[in-house]
């Protein structure tokens, strides 16, 4: 069983992440690497972000990580990034004049030769800017793929805050009960774990939820905002989810 910790990732663990990045990198023969997913962005700062019509992008070399944000989101970032590494770059907001916009930003801090890799989820009007020859590969994603002793201790933290929020919902689940009243407790539970063992957690990459679904509702079976419903007799599709800091548990 691995120890269970809420602990802030630490700048060394972002730099053996970004070392491996920079190794697939070098694998695969890239001068640069571009990251669009907020996922991946996170994982190599610390920052958490909604895709929308302020772009947010990551730039990898052998010598640089480059974050391409908002003006307006500077000081957000500055109280999330982790990481000695990490050069913010500001770009002016829509209308922007030629020369200060992030797609300007962006040719900036590509180095002027040599293959760029792309993430798969680059957007095509990015992926169009870049003016190098360019290749998809998810290099961020296959880092993942291999968790860190401190990626296993968060991991069974969270299972451990979800096991006991499923327990609490199942607890509450009775013949007349309304589906919303029996899963009412799981999100207070996770959020006052979080606040009281984990209080640097990032609000914006975490969440967490209860469902129940009573028999009468399994022919339809990803229903599940009929809250009103009662539980009934034969059982119930039951689960309880979050994701803490980017770390995803389910349970059924």
């Amino acid at each position: 069983m691995p120890s269970l910790s809420a602990h802030q990732v630490s700048s060394q663990e972002i730099a053996e992440r970004l070392k491996k990045v920079r190794e697939k990198m070098e694998q695969a023969g890239f001068s640069a690497y571009i990251s669009f997913n907020p996922d991946n962005i996170y994982y190599l700062t610390n920052f958490a972000n909604f895709v929308h019509e302020r772009p947010f992008v990551l730039v990898v070399t052998a010598s640089a990580l480059t974050f391409i944000i908002p003006r307006l989101e500077r000081a957000h970032v500055e109280r999330h990034r982790v990481g000695d590494d990490l050069t913010l770059v500001e770009y002016a907001e829509f209308p922007a004049r030629a020369g200060t916009r992030w797609s300007d930003r962006l040719l900036d801090v590509l180095p002027a030769q040599g293959t760029v890799g792309i993430e798969g989820a680059c957007p095509a009007y990015l992926s169009a800017l870049v003016r190098n020859p360019t290749q998809i590969l998810n290099v961020i994603d296959t880092v993942r793929e291999i968790k860190s002793p401190h990626e296993i201790a968060r991991i069974a933290w969270t299972s451990d805050v979800m096991t006991h929020a499923l327990a609490m919902m199942l607890g509450a689940v009775k013949n007349g009960t309304l589906v919303a009243q029996a899963i009412g407790n799981v999100t207070p539970y996770f959020y006052q774990r979080c606040l009281a063992e984990a209080p640097n957690y990032n609000v914006m990459s975490t969440h967490a939820a209860g469902l129940i679904q009573p028999p009468a509702y399994t022919d339809d079976p990803h229903n599940f905002s009929c809250l009103t419903a009662p539980c009934e007799p034969g059982g119930a599709i039951s689960g309880a989810g979050c994701r803490e800091n980017q770390r995803i548990w389910r349970g059924n």
